[in-house]
């Protein structure tokens, strides 16, 4: 059993391979969206 199919039961190889895919072609809009969820969280603490 691979290690995301202990962590996250529902998500199957072709999901894996689509989130690479998407990671690959939209970097900055993932970056983007990672910088704006960590001010957000600083903002709780």
């Amino acid at each position: 059993m691979l290690i995301f199919e202990k962590r996250l039961p529902q998500l199957n190889a072709t999901d894996l391979v689509n989130v690479w895919v998407y990671a690959q072609a939209y970097p900055d809009e993932i970056q983007t969206a990672i910088e704006q969820q960590e001010e957000e969280y600083s903002n709780f603490r």
